[in-house]
């Protein structure tokens, strides 16, 4: 089998399920920013002890994580990178800066 069909097949392989990802990160993002935001409210509006606390933090960088793995497995399924890229920018800027944070 040659490179350019194996290549040929890879990509046959992943664009043909590039609506049902998409769908499903949509889902995703949705949920993890409703639990975001739930995670927030709970840890500013209430008095924490330091385990609850750590705790919090946890699930946080869990949903940074999350949020990171969305950009990547989109950049994967674009069609042209280096624009989805360019036109992501701040999105790959808080990812890094919510990085280097947590």
């Amino acid at each position: 089998m040659s490179t350019n069909r194996l290549s040929d097949k890879i990509n046959e392989l992943i664009y043909s399920s590039r609506d049902k990802i998409y769908e499903i990160l949509r889902i995703t993002d949705n949920l993890t920013l409703l639990i975001a935001l739930v995670t927030l409210v709970y840890s500013l509006g209430f008095d924490l002890e330091a385990d609850e606390t750590s705790r919090i933090f946890n699930w946080i960088e869990v949903l940074i994580v999350i949020f990171i793995l969305d950009y990547f497995i989109r950049m994967i399924y674009s069609f042209q990178r280096i624009q989805y890229i360019l036109e992501k920018r701040w999105k790959v800027f808080w990812c890094l800066f919510l990085c280097l944070l947590f």
